[in-house]
């Protein structure tokens, strides 16, 4: 009587139904394949008027089998006798029309056979009162049976969850230390590798430096400043007319020559011996002009051939004057500032040149040449400044960062404090000083350490245990440099979670 109330409660609850429109070229292959898709608990199958497809009855026994492992029904509409006389015989409703198949309740493909068994039905009129009572029993013994099951079952499931539900959280502050060493950093451009030793691949690279610098002279040297002046008398060796032109040079003839030139023309008459006076004036000015009574005797030129010429009196008005000049000391000083100089344009342009992530060992430059050299003006000229240029080549070893914190960290290591890791991979990295002799570099290194911490034993220890217990020996077993915490959610009962995995262990900077 269930069963057949289920049904027909069933039958009244409308229910979707999948419509597949099939065609003439359509075979089982093809309905089945479309049948995949449907989604719901009915599909129609609406055969097509002309066509011969699904004529098999194997063919709606597989779409019926394909529908059950669907988990649906199957209904067509067609007016074809052969596949209606099929469907009859398998029981798959067969409808004229998609509303009526819609509209109507499917009945089910197959019916479900009715097995009884040989007993009689056994009739309450025959039945005594004692047999009234066993049966009440029975049912009565059948209720507490159900009833302590359903309650060992509550109970397992608050076991269980227990166990599971509870989670908690074990907060620790591990203690921390600074670890410093120093050691020696040795630049080597024969291996590729950093060692414990502290030597590290470096590699030799140039630069070009081009700088110059300006110095004050310290030196004097005197210069000329008024040029010697006088009279020279001429005299006519011709008997033409001889004209002495303006700029007429004159000159000694003893060594040192000095050299003089006329400062007007005059004119000689055309008589041999006629005599004339000349100004001049010495090319070089200061006291090197000067000359004595009968000591200028030359002219440059053909005019020399028609005159005759002395300086009947000194001409002793040149005058010099004291002025600064470069000293070869004064070049040396500036030269010696000038590659102190360059020394250090040659860190910033090696360093520069390695590029990022890279370090110049100073000590390892080496002045290679000098490309170009000039100054101006050169000792012993006159100048209050002079100048000096220079252009040279410079090399140095670089070394790569990483290969100095790999050489620190491996050398660290070494000395490492048992319990304790690096709490990162960064090391600084402090420079000391250089070995000026050798070219290494004494460095000083340092980084922080962390006490180790064991989340998974930790975890395995604190399960089930009671909370107060686990607090007291966390510090024993952990370095830590503030007393932990833990938090437990949703519920505690003061005990950890049973199971290890629920503890999660969080570590605080």
């Amino acid at each position: 009587m269930k069963a057949a109330g289920y049904c027909i409660i069933c039958s009244l609850i409308p229910m979707k139904t999948h419509v597949i429109q099939l065609s003439a070229h359509d075979d089982y292959h093809s309905v089945r394949d479309q049948m995949t898709w449907a989604k719901s608990a009915r599909i129609l199958l609406v055969l097509p008027k002309k066509g011969n497809i699904l004529e098999s009855k194997l063919d709606l026994v597989m779409l019926e089998r394909q529908a059950n492992d669907l988990g649906s029904q199957i209904a067509l509409v067609t007016d074809d006798e052969i596949i209606t006389g099929n469907a009859d015989v398998l029981k798959i409703p067969v409808f004229e029309t998609i509303k009526e198949a819609q509209r109507q309740n499917w009945k089910t493909a197959r019916k479900r056979k009715t097995y009884t068994s040989g007993k009689k039905r056994l009739d309450p009129r025959s039945i005594n009162p004692g047999q009234f009572r066993s049966i009440d029993l029975i049912g009565k013994q059948n209720s507490w049976l159900r009833v302590g099951i359903f309650g060992v079952g509550v109970i397992s499931l608050l076991i269980l969850l227990f166990f599971l539900f509870p989670s908690a959280e074990i907060i620790l502050y591990p203690e921390k230390r600074n670890q410093e060493m120093q050691f020696i950093l040795i630049p080597d451009p024969k291996i590729h590798e950093s060692n414990i030793t502290g030597r590290v691949p470096a590699k030799r690279i140039k630069v070009t430096v081009v700088q110059k610098k300006t110095g004050k002279s310290t030196g004097s040297i005197l210069v000329g400043e008024v040029p010697s002046t006088g009279i020279l008398t001429v005299s006519n060796l011709t008997d033409k007319e001889v004209t002495i032109p303006e700029g007429t040079i004159f000159m000694t003839l003893a060594d040192p020559v000095k050299r003089y030139k006329s400062t007007r023309p005059i004119k000689l008459a055309g008589v041999i011996g006629k005599k004339g006076q000349v100004p001049i004036q010495a090319l070089i000015p200061g006291v090197i002009g000067n000359s004595a009574v009968g000591t200028i005797h030359g002219v440059e030129g053909e005019i020399g051939l028609s005159i005759e010429v002395i300086n009947n009196e000194d001409l002793q008005n040149g005058s010099d004057r004291l002025n600064p000049t470069p000293t070869e000391a004064d070049v040396q000083m500036i030269k010696l500032a000038l590659r102190s100089e360059m020394d250090e344009i040659a860190i910033k342009d090696l360093q520069k040149e390695s590029g990022e992530g890279f370090k110049v060992f100073p000590e390892s430059i080496r002045f290679e040449r000098i490309i170009q050299e000039n100054q101006d003006p050169h000792a012993g000229v006159p100048s209050d400044n002079f100048k000096i240029e220079m252009k040279a080549e410079y090399s140095g070893l670089v070394v790569d960062e990483k290969d100095i914190q790999d050489v620190a960290g491996k050398i660290m290591d070494a000395s490492l404090s048992e319990g304790f890791h690096p709490e990162s991979g960064e090391i600084i990295v402090k420079d000391i000083n250089s070995d000026k002799m050798e070219g290494n570099l004494n460095i000083q290194v340092e980084r922080i350490l962390t006490a180790d911490i064991f989340s998974d034993g930790i975890a395995q220890l604190a399960a089930g245990q009671k909370v107060d217990q686990v607090m007291k020996n966390l510090p024993k077993i952990v370095r830590l440099s503030q007393p932990p915490r833990i938090e437990i959610n949703p519920f505690s009962f003061g005990l950890m979670p049973f199971l290890a995995f629920r503890i999660k262990i969080l570590e605080m900077p």
